[in-house]
């Protein structure tokens, strides 16, 4: 959502602000999995807000798990985790001439070779197992323990991953879980999108998981219906 290697002005929430003549607050934080998502709206001001369009990730379950685990209390990460993690990511911004043509470079000499031959396996950002039933199941925990706070919004959930998952199956169990609980059929605001089943691989950028500026503008045609349906 924040819109990870595209300007602003391309990301879906700028484009859904143009196409709709709303106004729009893109509140996307690298690494905030549900659980953050909606404790960030006590700290912004939604007294006029209308629509709240959440993007759930694969690898935002171990936060959410976490959370509900921990009685809906987020846990500090231990110091030498997070020490880790920060040296790790320091390392991986360092800057050198030609560091960008030498990756995409290595990456486009491996996948020549795997035509040949499987020689070379590809690494993923994260290597979470998708089970859509255990995603939807604690997602649907969250956003029904703020149901009270989101009573007069429209909510839209999409689902946007890395491509490995673009085609899982989040978006149909989530919409099955809603009609069997009693509590989330109540709220009935809430409607589900399948924002990448049209995503293809030119969509996401080379060196990164992200969608890039054509995977954004597709993500806001699948979200203008919800909006428009809804009004």
């Amino acid at each position: 959502t924040m819109g990870w290697g595209v300007d602003e002005s391309q990301t879906f929430p700028a484009i859904l602000e143009r196409k709709t003549g709303m106004k729009a607050l893109n509140a996307g934080i690298p690494s905030y999995g549900t659980a953050r998502e909606m404790l960030l709206l006590d700290r912004l001001d939604t007294s006029s807000l209308k629509y709240l369009v959440i993007q759930h990730c694969n690898n935002d379950i171990d936060e959410n798990i976490s959370f509900v685990n921990n009685n809906y209390k987020l846990q500090l990460t231990p110091f030498p985790v997070y020490k880790a993690a920060m040296k790790s990511y320091e390392l991986s911004r360092k800057y050198f001439p030609g560091k960008n043509f030498l990756m995409i470079s290595q990456i486009w000499m491996k996948q020549q070779v795997n035509r040949v031959y499987p020689l070379f396996k590809f690494s993923e950002t994260y290597s979470t197992a998708f089970d859509a039933k255990e995603q939807a199941a604690y997602f649907l925990k969250i956003l029904l323990r703020f149901r009270e706070k989101l009573k007069n919004v429209k909510i839209i959930v999409s689902n946007i991953d890395i491509y490995k998952y673009h085609d899982n199956k989040f978006s149909e169990e989530l919409s099955r879980q809603i009609q069997e609980d009693p509590h989330a059929r109540e709220m009935k605001n809430i409607v589900v999108v399948n924002s990448t089943s049209e995503l293809l691989n030119k969509d996401y950028f080379i060196l990164d998981y992200h969608i890039n500026a054509s995977g954004h503008e597709k993500v806001a045609d699948k979200l203008l219906p919800a909006i428009d349906v809804m009004k």
